[in-house]
């Protein structure tokens, strides 16, 4: 009870950091250009914290906020942060998610935005954060996989996923015990893509053992292996020396390979 109180203590002290009247110049940026990126998931996802959290002596400009919401901007803020850049395809997109996804009103965008530049200021971690969202929103519910969708868009919003992103990512989908959204689909669709692309290049790799180019029937190939094999056969090398034996084994082995990978790929 003694490490919950003083952990409570602790992130409710970082977190009134959120609602002090600071410029807006402070922000997200700078926190990007110092290198504070945040790290991952931490072990205070089992804690309990009080609604008022984020701001931690109302009234203050966050109150306009469901709790969640309130430990959503930051979460928001230092995911834009992990690549180590804040684009202005980002910021605009997180505004358009405020005013038409999440429907806020003039108040709450306002509160919303200023929880989003001011993020980078304090040091409570995404981590934190997380952990505070996924109490409030419970999980597997309609407005976690929302939640997760809408980061995998705004990551994606550069046209690439960042690793650090797919980290933070994947750390979401854990604390929000999802076993389904737009991620884990995403996910699946590219390590299809990349299992068709490695299909692909050894297609391309055998028929080029067999002397073969792009094209080629599995017919083509049973035939090329077949004149390639007559020439590297034990009985047609078995006069030769040992190490041109040994070559024409290792040959050997080449072909079998491919006409098996072929077999399997091309049948």
């Amino acid at each position: 009870m003694l490490n919950l109180l003083s952990w409570l203590i602790a992130v409710a002290l970082l977190l009134h950091e959120l609602c002090k009247d600071l410029p807006r110049t402070l922000g997200l940026q700078q926190a990007s250009k110092a290198g504070r990126i945040p790290s991952g998931l931490h072990e205070s996802a089992g804690a309990t914290a009080p609604a008022n959290t984020i701001c931690a002596q109302p009234p203050c400009y966050c109150t306009a906020l469901a709790p969640a919401d309130q430990a959503l901007m930051p979460m928001l803020a230092l995911f834009c942060a992990a690549d180590g850049a804040l684009s202005q395809d980002e910021t605009d997109f997180v505004e358009t998610l405020l005013r038409e996804g999440m429907d806020f009103n003039d108040t709450q965008f306002r509160a919303a935005l200023r929880l989003f530049r001011l993020a980078g200021e304090s040091s409570v971690s995404f981590g934190d954060f997380l952990a505070l969202y996924s109490q409030r929103v419970g999980p597997d519910t309609p407005t976690a996989r929302a939640t997760l969708d809408a980061v995998l868009s705004l990551a994606l919003r550069d046209g690439e996923l960042h690793p650090a992103e797919e980290r933070l990512l994947d750390a979401m989908a854990q604390a929000l015990n999802l076993r389904y959204s737009s991620y884990h689909e995403f996910r699946h669709r590219r390590q299809a893509a990349q299992d068709r692309e490695t299909e692909i290049d050894g297609v391309a790799s055998c028929l080029q053992v067999l002397g073969l180019k792009g094209g080629a029937t599995l017919r083509d190939a049973t035939n090329a292996y077949k004149r390639l094999a007559s020439q590297y056969h034990p009985d047609r090398v078995q006069h030769l020396g040992p190490k041109l034996r040994d070559l024409a084994e290792l040959e050997m082995k080449k072909l079998n390979a491919a006409r098996d990978f072929l077999r399997r790929h091309l049948g």
